[in-house]
């Protein structure tokens, strides 16, 4: 049952066009990572005009979304991941050349993307997926 409800689950977000009062930007295919101080930063995906390179960052307290950073590098399809230190890492993806191999880092305490460590081949950039349970 529970892999049954991760694969609907799955199917649905990556399916699902966001849009909303409290966004500024509609997309699909995009990541939400939940900040240390509790806001959502939302980045990349797609929408009817194409890749999406502006961020948002939404706060649930206030129920309001505010424009970020843009990435270098417009993406969907992408992994974020929180790291220990607070910062974002973007992986991968897909961009107008293709298969992206660059990732990029945000830190919530400049509100700013920069450049992170290169991926060695496209394979590297896959969007990442969670572990099937038993597997």
């Amino acid at each position: 049952m529970a892999i049954m409800m991760s694969l609907v689950s799955a199917a649905f977000c990556q399916a699902q066009i966001v849009g909303s009062a409290l966004l500024n930007v509609e997309r699909r295919a995009h990541t939400a990572t939940l900040l240390n101080d509790g806001r959502v930063l939302i980045v990349g995906g797609d929408n009817q005009n194409g890749f999406i390179a502006q961020s948002e960052v939404f706060d649930p307290v206030a129920q309001a979304s505010l424009l970020g950073a843009s990435l270098a590098n417009a993406r969907t399809d992408h992994s974020a991941t929180k790291l220990a230190d607070g910062r974002v890492l973007i992986i991968g993806g897909r961009g107008q050349s293709g298969t992206l191999t660059g990732t990029e880092i945000f830190d919530p305490m400049t509100a700013s993307f920069n450049a992170g460590p290169s991926m060695t081949t496209d394979e590297d950039a896959a969007p990442a997926r969670a572990p099937v349970s038993g597997a």
